[in-house]
């Protein structure tokens, strides 16, 4: 318990803003106390941060091959799908035509490779959803608000773009006009959520600045032929590009989970992650 004399001098302190890697911290502590509690977080609590940066690779890197087209280009004329449909839309639309209706009343063959769509939705919301934001959830509690902030916006996107997907395939949502726009609208602003993550990441190391700046112009170049509603010819490269530039950030993620991973159970710096901190 504390004493009324202990309790006194702490009240004729002057009261001042603080930063730390938790957030601003408006306290009467001395530093090393807020510090001290600052570590005792970090150490009192698992990291999470491996489980989240897998789950943001595996729905980025996977999202990232089908934005890149490698499972083929934007389809026309397959139950609702347009010519200007956007890739991903079209993609979705075909999926689940393709899923649903029976081979028997098809008007016309759905191209090789549509139906790998459908694996995206599920792999999105479980995994790239759900477990990443409960991963940012946690590293809350260790103190680390540049990670929880990461890891619960990435994670309400994969939610947010596996129910689009769902949406558009059954009709619920158009795929052409402003809704295209509005989905511009949503990519371009997380690649401004993800330049000002980029920004907080440096200082840390280089594996998590690049994991962030790579998928900042991700999200930019997928966005931009949806601004444009246009997804022929040189709009459709532009998405392209944005797609893998996704792959290689989801890639870095996943090697910097790996480092911290093996790190912490081996508990010293076997795997380099480009100097600096963890996170």
């Amino acid at each position: 318990m504390v004493d009324v004399p202990t309790m006194d001098r702490v009240r004729d302190r002057q009261e001042r803003a603080t930063w730390t890697t938790a957030g601003p911290v408006i306290t009467r502590m001395p530093d090393d106390e807020v510090l001290a509690l600052e570590e005792r977080a970090m150490a009192s609590t698992g990291d999470s941060s491996p489980l989240g940066l897998w789950a943001f690779a595996t729905g980025t890197w996977i999202l990232g091959t089908v934005i890149g087209g490698a499972f083929g280009a934007p389809f026309g004329g397959a139950s609702g799908a347009t010519a200007a449909s956007p890739p991903v839309a079209a993609a979705a639309v075909a999926a689940v035509h393709a899923a649903t209706v029976p081979a028997a009343t098809h008007l016309a063959p759905i191209p090789a490779g549509v139906t790998d769509f459908v694996a995206v939705v599920p792999i999105l919301l479980i995994f790239g959803g759900v477990a990443q934001f409960i991963a940012g959830l946690f590293s809350y509690r260790r103190a680390s608000s540049l990670l929880a902030t990461a890891f619960t916006c990435y994670g309400a996107f994969a939610v947010l773009a596996a129910t689009a997907f769902l949406l558009m395939s059954g009709g619920a949502l158009p795929i052409t006009g402003g809704s295209l726009v509005i989905w511009g609208f949503l990519l371009e602003s997380f690649a401004f959520i993800s330049f000002a993550l980029c920004l907080a990441a440096i200082g840390t190391n280089l594996a998590l600045v690049l994991m962030l700046g790579l998928v900042t112009i991700g999200f930019v170049l997928a966005g931009l032929p949806n601004l444009a509603q246009m997804t022929t010819g040189g709009w459709v490269i532009i998405g392209n590009i944005g797609g893998w530039f996704m792959v290689a950030s989801a890639a870095c993620a996943a090697y910097l989970g790996m480092a911290i991973l093996v790190n912490s159970s081996w508990k010293r710096s076997a795997i380099g992650f480009g100097g600096g901190r963890p996170c």
